[in-house]
């Protein structure tokens, strides 16, 4: 006795899924204050710990920091960073930190934007719109950072830490140069869209039941 067997073929379920909840990136500036032209007018140097405190002007994933932070060509060692949420005017709750940051050196205040450094987050916090945060950089070596202001016209100045307390200092008005990108996100489907979807779902379970009686066929044939 020889079989035939016939097989039928359903359109692929697993394809729908992947189309409903496939992610869409797009690069969010979480937060800038660096502007494609113009020329910044300050810098600020000192032993101390000093931090710039900012509000986020979007919602995401932190991806990088880019900071114009630049080393004193007599002192360039590596120096220690971290971002901060904001704890009652002053750095909370440590988001993430960098052990080791090596900048480049500064030779004239012209290349305080356009050579700005990019330091690549690892940990990615989310940050979000309206809240404010703060980006602080510290240095064993006495005047090692240079931080060079921001060239948009966006006054702040920077913030020195004395005794374990951070003080405005606003004789340089120029926020220091800072600007945070955050990861591609993930779009949600609309209401609508999830429901098309189970829709199609739902009609392509249907669709195998009914025909699931029908999805093997034997045929004999020959001498009996």
């Amino acid at each position: 006795m020889n079989s035939v067997r016939a097989t039928q073929n359903f359109p692929s379920i697993t394809a729908i899924v992947f189309l409903i909840g496939s992610p869409l990136s797009a690069n969010t500036i979480l937060f800038t204050n660096l502007g494609p032209s113009g020329a910044p007018s300050s810098v600020a140097s000192t032993s101390a710990p000093f931090a710039v405190r900012f509000t986020a002007a979007a919602s995401g994933q932190l991806d990088t920091i880019r900071v114009s932070a630049f080393f004193d060509r007599t002192s360039p060692g590596p120096v220690t960073a971290g971002l901060f949420a904001d704890g009652a005017g002053q750095p909370g709750a440590v988001l993430e930190s960098w052990t080791t940051v090596t900048l480049p050196v500064l030779l004239d205040l012209s290349m305080g934007i356009t050579n700005a450094p990019t330091i690549a987050s690892v940990a990615n916090p989310l940050l979000t719109a309206g809240a404010v945060y703060w980006f602080v950089v510290d240095s064993p070596f006495p005047d090692a950072v240079h931080w060079v202001g921001n060239n948009t016209g966006i006054p702040g100045g920077y913030w020195i830490e004395t005794g374990g307390t951070f003080f405005p200092n606003f004789d340089l008005q120029a926020q220091g140069g800072i600007e945070l990108g955050g990861l591609g996100g993930t779009s949600v489907p609309e209401p609508g869209t999830m429901l098309v979807g189970l829709g199609l779902l739902g009609a392509i379970a249907l669709h195998c039941r009914d025909t699931s009686a029908y999805g093997t066929t034997t045929a004999s044939s020959g001498n009996t």
